[in-house]
């Protein structure tokens, strides 16, 4: 067995180069190839073709090919700095792994850095073959991702099987998904094998904790409550307890709706990480959800807005993505999602295609000493964009352009600066919202959770 490296055009055995990703700000994107020549002699051995990986990945492609040579068998695999990470034998030429997708037979989860490998198995040759080897790494990036927090599938209530609602949900721009039935868990192990070769959306475990006190959503987890039957306040609080010593986050959702029996929330908010202000279409309960959200930061607790659509199916009012929830992760898969959430790097439009945060704008859930930066794409004219403070309002404008750009410092007395954006209903003659941000803090630590 010999094993050839080339890079950039140059051919040196393989142990002398070091096959590593490392990024670079003009393109996200490393091809690496190797050729590795092989003949009767290596039947049946498991050969390891090592590569190094020094940053962070989207994810990692292998693809394997054999240069003019006929009655070829090879069986392929994938290792990690820990584990066997899959096996497809002969089945597969190519392979893929993300944090959070991967090709049946692989794992997908983090890519940790460290030494990996592509295993390689020759089963049958009749004569010397040459191997191509390329393994292609994404690097990744931080990035805004756009999600809908509160949904329901035929596993409870709603009236769309899991992949049904995945379709329309990737359908219509959206990157991540909550399926949060009520009561039941599920719907979380169908989603994992249902988007796990499909690279276009993000699940995150959840589940509608559904009390007579309240309705929750508990994030991170497939399986989160055992028993999630509740009478009183202690035992409330004490499954909470366990459920964030677990990991969880969790919200109260529509918290000042009352239409339905249990629906309102009576449970005690301090020891929450989320309050769900935007359910659904906006509506009075929304209104005095979000002053309640208010009330709390005033307060000095840092508790995240969220939104969710609460889609139950097809229906006239209520769409899946409306509202959209915007995370802004700096890690790739749920890892990233889940601290971007518990840090508050977070913001919620009308819709997926709403008014949204332009890459320049200081991220909400970030911490400030001097200047904030604003600038929001996809508004309309004469939409009205407020700037508000936990002492009021500091700017209300009614833009003619499409873009709003606004820098301004903060002051030293200045706790937070939250943004949002309305448009005009002429029919009902009332403002509505096309955009809500979570604080930019000013000084003091970042809040939130470091998931590992």
């Amino acid at each position: 067995m010999v094993l050839i490296g080339l890079i950039d055009g140059m051919t040196l055995p393989l142990q002398s180069i070091s096959l590593c990703f490392r990024g670079s700000e003009v393109s996200t994107l490393e091809i690496l190839t190797t050729v590795l020549r092989t003949d009767q002699r290596d039947l049946g051995k498991m050969l390891e073709i090592p590569f190094f990986v020094t940053e962070t990945l989207d994810s990692i492609s292998v693809r394997v090919g054999v240069r003019h040579a006929k009655s070829v068998t090879l069986d392929l695999g994938l290792k990690d700095p820990t584990r066997i990470r899959g096996w497809s034998g002969s089945a597969r030429q190519e392979i893929f792994i993300s944090a959070h997708t991967s090709t049946p037979g692989y794992l997908a989860g983090d890519l940790q850095v460290g030494e990996w490998a592509v295993l390689l198995s020759p089963y049958q040759i009749e004569e010397e073959v040459e191997v191509e080897i390329a393994i292609e790494g994404v690097v990744f990036s931080p990035k805004w991702l756009k999600a809908d927090l509160h949904t329901h599938s035929t596993h409870s209530d709603g009236a769309w099987q899991v992949q049904e609602l995945l379709s329309r949900a990737i359908a219509i721009g959206l990157d991540v998904v909550a399926l949060s039935d009520h009561n039941t868990v599920t719907q979380n192990f169908e989603a994992q094998c249902t988007s796990q070769d499909d690279p276009n959306v993000l699940l995150i475990p959840a589940m509608e904790w559904t009390t007579r006190m309240g309705h929750a959503n508990v994030f991170g987890l497939c399986d989160p409550l055992l028993d999630w039957r509740v009478e009183e306040e202690d035992e409330f609080l004490e499954k909470v307890a366990t459920l964030k010593s677990k990991g969880a986050l969790v919200s109260a959702n529509h918290p000042c709706d009352d239409f339905a029996m249990g629906i309102k929330w009576q449970w005690p908010l301090q020891e929450l990480d989320f309050l769900e202000i935007w359910n659904g279409p906006w509506r009075d309960s929304c209104s005095k959800s979000r002053e309640l959200w208010i009330d709390q930061l005033k307060s000095g607790r840092r508790v995240v807005a969220l939104g969710g659509s609460d889609v139950h199916g097809p229906s006239p009012w209520v769409e899946l993505g409306s509202p959209t929830t915007h995370i802004y992760v700096t890690k790739p898969g749920l890892t990233g999602v889940l601290e971007g959430l518990s840090k508050g790097s977070v913001y919620i439009t009308s819709s997926p295609s709403g008014p949204h945060l332009a890459p320049e704008s200081t991220v909400p859930g970030e911490s400030v000493d001097s200047e904030v930066h604003v600038v929001i794409e996809g508004l309309q004219v004469g939409n009205r964009v407020n700037i508000t403070t936990q002492r009021g309002l500091l700017i209300s404008e009614t833009i003619d352009t499409t873009v709003f750009k606004r820098s301004f410092q903060t002051d030293d007395d200045c706790s937070y600066v939250r943004i949002e954006a309305y448009r005009h209903d002429d029919v009902f003659d009332v403002w509505l919202p096309l955009l809500i941000t979570n604080p930019i803090w000013n000084e003091g630590e970042t809040q939130g959770i470091a998931y590992e």
